[in-house]
């Protein structure tokens, strides 16, 4: 009995209580950042829902196609096709997690969002720009820096994967 418990009492006092699994996040923190053209959230639980209903009808009401991603340096370049005479919000959704793998990864979805957009055959393309050391606030940059995204289109299941100082134009 003194060996059952001695070998239980060395299997409990060598777990370890960190639930880590290789990856870097904000622990818990959200936060917002607006700017003209859309709005960064890092928010593990709205990241969530979009996966959850990712590509359903009753979340997407308008049709919107990623068709370019670019990067330069700390700044990544959104192109999204839309409908023209549609007033269009774009949301910027990270679930505030850094993949600590080689390289580094990050994922961010795009989800468009407008009110009465009934005319949707014409089409325009917006540019989002986003300053990474900005909408990624309380990251280092060398985090950034180090760091590969993966755009995810919340209405398509369409995963764009942006590696380095990447520039890939979608023709599908």
């Amino acid at each position: 009995m003194l060996v059952l418990t001695s070998i239980s009492f060395f299997t409990l006092a060598s777990c370890d209580n960190d639930s880590s699994d290789g990856d870097s996040d904000l622990k818990g923190t959200n936060y917002k950042v607006s700017t003209g053209d859309f709005t960064f959230y890092a928010n593990k639980e709205k990241y969530t829902d979009l996966e959850t209903l990712r590509g359903d009808d009753t979340l997407c009401q308008i049709e919107t196609k990623v068709v370019k991603v670019k990067r330069e340096g700390n700044n990544l370049t959104i192109d999204i096709s839309k409908p023209k005479n549609c007033d269009v919000e774009f949301e910027v959704v990270w679930n505030g997690t850094i993949l600590e793998s080689f390289p580094m990864q990050a994922h961010l979805y795009i989800h468009p969002t407008s009110n009465n957009c009934t005319d949707q055959d014409e089409k325009e393309i917006k540019v989002l720009i986003l300053d990474l050391e900005e909408v990624l606030k309380d990251l280092d940059a060398s985090y950034i820096e180090n760091t590969n995204f993966t755009i995810k289109e919340s209405c398509r299941l369409v995963d764009i994967v942006c590696a380095e100082n990447c520039d890939v134009t979608i023709t599908n």
